[in-house]
């Protein structure tokens, strides 16, 4: 484990693919990453992963796209955690690392089944939509996590507020304010200091609540940031083109 300290900078997005992109930015290995999570989807679906630089506004980042065809359209949740193992032991994860991947599924499956509780006609809570992105994105960090020599909830630190978006989000059981209801869950449950804004799109995914909930040892004020002794910043490109640059940036500092 190195004796640097990553710091995450979720103001203008965050998720899982935007985590991925952002630690390949910092120095993680395409290949391996590619690799990983394509190894992670297949045992679910044909999957196929690219990663690539893309410029938002006037910064250049990392992006990061999964491409996946199920075998099944009724993927449950037993078969989503049967394929972290499987993908786990294929991949030979330390146990830490192993743990956390486990961890981090197990965080964000039982949020959408709470949120999809709440949902008026909602009937069949074990089934996942986006299972194998979700799977995908959380090996790929958890790979690039340990390639880099950073221990989820020992040296990763977040600058808080984090900042989640505004307006309504649509997916299959209808439309919700930001943040959606298994990522409010995330954060409330998990006590992550948040704001909305600044744009009126969701910036704050699922994913990206799961990984902070599970990644953080703890939030830094993002005015303090500026005491940092700063050695590197990586950036992770998000899908949506906005008037803010939809990034997650990272900070590798002492």
């Amino acid at each position: 484990m190195t004796n640097l300290k990553l710091f995450l900078n979720p103001q203008t997005g965050m998720s899982g693919d935007m985590m991925v992109g952002a630690l390949v930015d910092l120095g993680a290995g395409t290949s391996k990453i590619k690799s990983a999570m394509e190894v992670a989807g297949q045992f679910l679906g044909e999957a196929r992963v690219r990663i690539y630089p893309r410029k938002k506004i006037d910064t250049l980042a990392t992006r990061v796209d999964v491409f996946f065809e199920p075998f099944s359209h009724q993927l449950h949740r037993e078969e989503v955690n049967k394929a972290l193992r499987e993908a786990v032991k294929r991949l030979g994860l330390p146990e830490a690392y192993a743990q956390f991947a486990q961890e981090s599924l197990s965080i964000l499956l039982d949020a959408e089944e709470d949120a999809h509780r709440e949902i008026p006609g909602f009937t069949n809570s074990s089934h996942l939509h986006e299972a194998a992105d979700i799977l995908m994105d959380i090996l790929g960090t958890t790979v690039a996590l340990e390639e880099l020599g950073f221990l989820p909830g020992k040296n990763i630190y977040c600058l808080e507020p984090v900042y989640v978006g505004g307006g309504k989000v649509s997916f299959s059981h209808g439309t919700f304010p930001v943040p959606a209801p298994a990522t409010r869950r995330i954060l409330e449950r998990y006590k992550i200091p948040y704001r909305k804004g600044p744009v009126e799109v969701e910036l704050l995914t699922p994913t990206g609540a799961t990984l902070l909930a599970r990644m953080v040892a703890g939030f830094l004020a993002r005015e303090k940031k500026e005491g940092l002794v700063v050695r590197k910043r990586a950036y992770g490109a998000g899908a949506m083109d906005l008037d803010v640059p939809n990034l997650l940036e990272v900070i590798v500092a002492q």
